[in-house]
C-alpha cells in the first residue's frame, strides 16, 4: 500500500470484525468532528487524524468501551517518494 501513496494519509482500521452499530457510531462522530472544524491552515492528513482521534474519544464517552478503530498515519515508501517526487 505504501508504494502507491504520494503523501501521508490517515489510516483508520480495526483489528477485529466490527458491527454495523459500531461503524455507524464511529462514522457519525468522525464526520461530525471533521466537518465541525474546517481546518484552516491545517494539513489535510493532520485534520483527518485529529477528527479520528476525537471520534475515538467520543465513542468511548458514548459507550464506556474502547473504540474498535485505530488511527495511524501511513507514509509513502522510499520508492513511492522517488516516483512521485515528494522526497
Amino acid at each position: 500500500m505504501r508504494d502507491c501513496l504520494e503523501c501521508e494519509v490517515t489510516y483508520i482500521a480495526s483489528r477485529r470484525m466490527v458491527t454495523e452499530p459500531e461503524c455507524t457510531l464511529f462514522a457519525a462522530n468522525f464526520y461530525g468532528a471533521l466537518l465541525q472544524r474546517k481546518g484552516k491552515g491545517l494539513d489535510p492528513a493532520d485534520r483527518t487524524k485529529a477528527a479520528a482521534e476525537r471520534a475515538q474519544k467520543a465513542y468511548y464517552e458514548a459507550t464506556g468501551s474502547v473504540c474498535p478503530f485505530r488511527v495511524e498515519t501511513v507514509t509513502p515508501s522510499k520508492a513511492a517518494r522517488a516516483t512521485f517526487g515528494s522526497g
